[in-house]
């Protein structure tokens, strides 16, 4: 969709909240989620949410840019837009 071409925050945090809701949507296929009450698919669909922004976006996102700050990433996608940004 962005074709690893956008690296903000509003990007990493959509992207985690996707692969959460796609992740249950499996598991009630294969590991038999389908036998649990609505409302207890509902509450582990939000704890999913929550947890994967906080950890998949919002400290990962935090730890890369100050990674590509301290320019490791250099050679990559993200460092290279860091640098930009560092010198405007």
């Amino acid at each position: 969709m962005l074709r690893y071409k956008k690296y903000d925050l509003k990007t990493m945090c959509l992207a985690s909240c996707v692969c959460s809701a796609v992740t249950l949507v499996y598991n009630l296929f294969i590991s038999g989620y389908s036998q649990i009450a609505v409302p207890v698919l509902l509450l582990m669909l939000a704890v999913r949410l929550v947890s994967s922004v906080i950890f998949t976006a919002v400290i990962t996102k935090q730890l890369a840019d100050k990674i590509a700050k301290a320019g490791v990433l250099n050679g990559y996608a993200i460092g290279q837009n860091t640098a930009v940004d560092l010198e405007a």
